[in-house]
């Protein structure tokens, strides 16, 4: 015959002698019927149990993928905000900040070939 155990649901630890688990939830005796939370565990509970405690570790990773994903897309704002800043309001992609930063370049380009540098100081 298998040796009974009982589980704490609250602290995880197990049982497996009954004077133990009454003390544990607060019982000074066996007198009495088991409280509910003492009676041994069946196979079906204890895979529930795991069940859950998979279940917890998957929500906790899920909440931290959230967060996350929550800090990437306030980066991803900010970077948004000071292309916008940079390059006009309208600006809403990297490639056209590249653009308009090439074509600012081309501008300044076309001036120096214009007006060169030495000759600005001479006017």
């Amino acid at each position: 015959m298998s040796r009974k155990s009982w589980r704490c649901f609250f602290c995880d630890q197990v049982f497996t002698d009954r004077k133990e688990a009454w003390l544990h939830f607060g019982e000074e005796n066996c007198t009495t019927d088991l409280p509910a939370c003492v009676d041994p565990l069946r196979a079906d509970e204890k895979a529930r149990l795991d069940e859950v405690r998979e279940l917890r570790a998957e929500v906790v990773r899920e909440q931290q993928r959230a967060e996350d994903a929550e800090d990437a897309k306030g980066l991803l704002e900010d970077f948004y905000r000071e292309l916008r800043r940079y390059f006009g309001k309208d600006c809403n992609s990297v490639w056209l900040a590249g653009d308009r930063y090439k074509s600012a370049l081309n501008r300044l380009s076309d001036l120096e070939v214009k007006t060169p540098l030495c000759e600005v100081g001479k006017r």
